[in-house]
Formats: structure tokens, C-alpha cells, sequence
């Protein structure tokens, strides 16, 4: 749950981006910028003018043409999802957003972690033993070879 109240169904790490772009259904075309984006979706604002129809494609210099779903729409934002399979989006992202594979190299390197050392029966960070109190210490026998012995 996010700090205004709403929960987030977000499946997929978002990358924040500020690229022009253009969002279009049949003949109409809205200019945007896109906003945030991920393997399955995208967040733009519209340049001019709310949308009439609900948009089907995006055209972007670098991405081409891809088919959307709109998600939702709220003034002058609107969310998109991407009609293409993750993987195929993903694809496309990688050389365009810087650190977009840092995610899969963190999974990769949780999977190749090495399993936690054995610790031969002692307890990780236990606190030292404690000395034997006075009163103990006054009834226990000396020990061999000290040349103490106990009084009686």
C-alpha cells in the first residue's frame, strides 16, 4: 500500500524516462512524452488535449510501433499496457535504458549466492561466556597442578 492510500498492482520495476513520443488510434495522433516505463507498461502525459478515442498504438523513434491496452487515464496522464509479451519488450528496452538489465544480473547473483558457511555448533554472534560468579567460584575444586588447595 502506497502513502495516498492505493494499493500498487505494479508487477514490473518502472524506469523513469522523459522521451517524445506519440500515442494514436486509426487516424488520430496525440503527441506525449512518456514518462516511466516497464516490460509491461508505460505512464505518459499528453501535449495537447485530452484523447477522444483510446489509443492502440505507439510510435517512437527508437521503440517503433508497438500496440497498447490503456490501463487508465486521469486528466492529462494515462497508463498504457504493452500488447507485446514482456520479453520482447524488455528487448527493446535493454540497450535504451541505462540499468535496465541490473535487475535480471541482482537476480542471476542471488541464484549463484554461495550457501551461509557452517558454523561447526557455535552460535553466530553469541556474547562471551560469562566468569563463574564468587560464591561459585569458592565451591569449586581447584584445579590440578595449581598448589592451591581448599582450606577446611
Amino acid at each position: 500500500m502506497e502513502a495516498n492510500g492505493r494499493s500498487n498492482r505494479r508487477r514490473a520495476r518502472r524506469w523513469h524516462v522523459m522521451w517524445p513520443a506519440v500515442v494514436a488510434h486509426d487516424d488520430r495522433e496525440y503527441p506525449c512524452m512518456i514518462l516511466d516505463l516497464s516490460e509491461s507498461g508505460m505512464k505518459i502525459e499528453l501535449l495537447r488535449g485530452p484523447l477522444v478515442k483510446a489509443p492502440d498504438q505507439l510510435r517512437h523513434e527508437r521503440l517503433g510501433t508497438l500496440g497498447i491496452r490503456m490501463a487508465w487515464v486521469r486528466g492529462r496522464l494515462a497508463g498504457f499496457r504493452f500488447e507485446a509479451p514482456a520479453a520482447e519488450i524488455a528487448r527493446l528496452l535493454k540497450p535504451l535504458v541505462p540499468g535496465f538489465d541490473r535487475r535480471d544480473q541482482a537476480i542471476r547473483m542471488q541464484e549463484t549466492r554461495r550457501p551461509p558457511r557452517a558454523s561447526f555448533g557455535r552460535k553466530p554472534n553469541a556474547p562471551p561466556a560469562a566468569a563463574p560468579a564468587e560464591e561459585d567460584a569458592e565451591n569449586t575444586p581447584p584445579e590440578k597442578g595449581s598448589g592451591l588447595s581448599k582450606a577446611a
